[in-house]
């Protein structure tokens, strides 16, 4: 159970997905071949940099299908975006013209490959200040 940013996690979102999702998925080697901009290049608040294989995509996708279905039993509303899996490598409070830094990276591999060896539950709350994380769960993932 925790709290961040004004916003109760319930319990059971971190507990019932935690075994669950994770089964799913096993560490395996993971890179960082494509990025892009959210909500697009041209008018972007974000810049990710995001996967590509199909096998890791589907992982993923399962693991924040089995989270997404924790939370809402535990009370929490259901994301209507679609899941993208990514990383953000810089926010802007206000949406910038990204489209030459987007076809930069292209889809050629950013840095060397990684294996994960856990998925962690971030609170994000956005201020204008600046984003601030909190950890509410670490689940480790299975070799």
């Amino acid at each position: 159970c925790g709290s961040a940013g004004g916003c109760r996690i319930p319990r059971g979102c971190t507990t019932s997905c935690g075994g669950r999702s994770t089964a799913w998925c096993r560490s395996r080697p993971c890179a960082w071949p494509a990025g892009g901009a959210f909500p697009s290049a041209r008018r972007a608040s974000v810049l990710w940099l995001g996967v590509q294989d199909e096998s890791a995509v589907a992982a993923l996708a399962r693991i924040a299908a089995a989270t997404e279905s924790a939370c809402v039993a535990a009370g929490l509303r259901a994301d209507d975006r679609t899941f993208r899996p990514h990383v953000t490598v810089a926010r802007t409070s206000r949406a910038r013209d990204l489209r030459p830094l987007v076809a930069a990276l292209g889809d050629r591999e950013v840095g060397p490959p990684w294996t994960a060896a856990e998925v962690r539950l971030v609170a994000s709350d956005t201020r204008p200040t600046g984003a601030v994380h909190t950890e509410i769960a670490r689940l480790p993932l299975g070799s």
